[in-house]
């Protein structure tokens, strides 16, 4: 197994990694791979007064459990500095456990809220 490197996504990451710009503006970090290939993004947009926290990996990035948790650290610290209440939609079933971990809560159905 290859070692990650969590660090600032740039522009030049974030179009690496999606073959071209987000739709939106983002603050993020990425993992990069030994090879200096970003597997994963994470960070979060505004959308109104709420800062939704986003990740995205390729299925490699799944078996760096501790780079995800590092990351996933990072990308809602990032949104707490925003100043905005931060905000995750749930992508699968198993998102859930995850959200729930790091301290969020149901607000509806697919919506979590993050509190402290």
């Amino acid at each position: 197994m290859s070692s990650v490197e969590i660090r600032p996504a740039t522009a030049e990451l974030l179009e690496q990694y999606y073959g071209q710009m987000p739709p939106k503006t983002v603050r993020a970090v990425v993992g990069v791979d030994s090879d200096g290939n970003v597997i994963g993004v994470g960070g979060y947009y505004i959308e109104g007064i709420r800062a939704v926290v986003f990740s995205d990996m390729k299925p490699e990035a799944r078996v760096h459990k501790r780079q995800i948790i590092k990351a996933a650290h990072a990308a809602i610290h990032l949104a707490l500095d925003s100043g905005l209440s931060p905000i995750a939609v749930q992508q699968s079933p198993e998102s859930e456990t995850f959200l729930k971990h790091f301290g969020f809560t149901k607000l509806v159905e697919g919506i979590y809220e993050w509190h402290s």
